[in-house]
């Protein structure tokens, strides 16, 4: 089963770990998700997160407050196609449905009237590629700030109880 909590903006992230019987699985297959479908939020702060269902993942199950989008694999590029419902022009549609609301919805009929400008698939992948470049040399950055955290911390902790002398 897919809840709104397994779906970050760009990413997502099984923690759900709640599952159906196979019977009921079958009775339920209108609303199956499987790799390229790309999965959305009705609610949540902020509601319509997109993110691709990755590839490697069992067939899934969405629930009520989660829109399964399945694009044309011929004109879209899903990887696109979710960079592009999280973008700010995008969100600032949803905004405009959910503004003054104490708990913001998405329901499926405002959902299908947000409007989105659609290039040609091959300016799509171009678009999907330099994203997915950009987000690996992210991830690298991130790690490399994280080493460099942990070395610091160790450096440090030498300093302060004295395994390193301090020449002052």
């Amino acid at each position: 089963m897919i809840f709104v909590r397994d779906i970050k903006e760009g990413s997502f992230e099984w923690n759900s770990n709640v599952y159906v019987t196979l019977e009921k699985a079958r009775r339920l297959s209108a609303h199956a998700v499987k790799s390229g479908d790309l999965l959305i939020t009705k609610m949540g702060l902020p509601p319509c997160l997109a993110c691709a269902y990755p590839s490697g993942c069992p067939t899934g199950i969405v629930t009520a407050d989660v829109i399964r989008l399945r694009p044309h694999v011929a004109g879209i590029d899903s990887r696109w196609l979710a960079a592009a419902l999280n973008s700010d022009s995008f969100k600032r549609q949803v905004r405009s449905i959910t503004a003054g609301v104490t708990r913001p919805k998405v329901t499926l009929s405002d959902f299908r009237k947000l409007l989105l400008a659609r290039p040609s698939k091959e300016e799509q992948t171009r678009m999907a590629d330099r994203l997915d470049s950009v987000s690996q040399i992210l991830v690298n950055e991130l790690l490399r700030l994280q080493n460099l955290q942990a070395q610091r911390l160790g450096l440090m902790h030498d300093l302060l109880t004295g395994r390193v002398p301090v020449n002052g």
